[in-house]
């Protein structure tokens, strides 16, 4: 008989035996178990993963958060000017083309009125306002998300950076010597 004709024989034998292989049962419940210690494994190594990306993007995503609220605040104060300047590109034109305009902005802006003309008194936000004003570009505040002082906290303290690091060695560290590591049969087989 050849060996690798007695191997499933031999494998066989052993699950006949003790019901074990390499630590885990192999009825049902002991898959349970063996899938669990696999789950935890994966998940350690995920939750490590984490952490170290949390601890090493933390200062990037904090200058790239900023930076973005800036540049919204600065995109918000460009359409304001740029809406101040059509309103006085239309006060240009109409200057330039029409001298009733140009008489009513004179009468305007220096209360002027002719003898003959009767002005009744409305409230300030009615009355005709043609000269350049004054634009609404006061920055508006930056509005920033709200895990961004959570990672300013992490990228400006560097004990706790620290603590997330030594955290993930402890899972990955952890997890490579607490949590068995399935073999199969055929592993099993060849280092006999």
């Amino acid at each position: 008989m050849s060996r690798a004709a007695s191997a499933p024989d031999a494998l066989q034998a052993k699950r006949d035996k003790g019901g074990m292989t390499a630590g885990f049962s192999t009825t049902r419940g002991g898959t349970l178990i063996g899938g669990l210690s696999s789950l935890a494994f994966w998940l350690c190594l995920f939750v490590a993963a984490g952490l170290y990306a949390v601890v090493a993007l933390s200062s990037k995503l904090h200058a790239y958060s900023v930076l973005n609220a800036e540049h919204e605040s600065n995109q918000w104060r460009l359409v304001a000017l740029e809406q101040q300047i059509g309103r006085m590109r239309q006060v240009i034109v109409a200057q330039q083309g029409d001298q009733a305009f140009v008489r009513e902005q004179a009468q305007s802006d220096f209360a002027l009125s002719r003898p003959d003309e009767q002005r009744i008194p409305v409230e300030s936000h009615l009355t005709l306002h043609i000269g350049p004003g004054r634009p609404d570009v006061s920055r508006k505040p930056a509005t920033l998300p709200a895990y961004v002082p959570f990672v300013h906290w992490i990228a400006a303290s560097r004990s706790i950076g620290d603590g997330l690091l030594a955290s993930a060695a402890a899972l990955v560290i952890g997890a490579f010597t607490l949590l068995p590591v399935r073999r199969s049969a055929a592993d099993e087989d060849g280092g006999e």
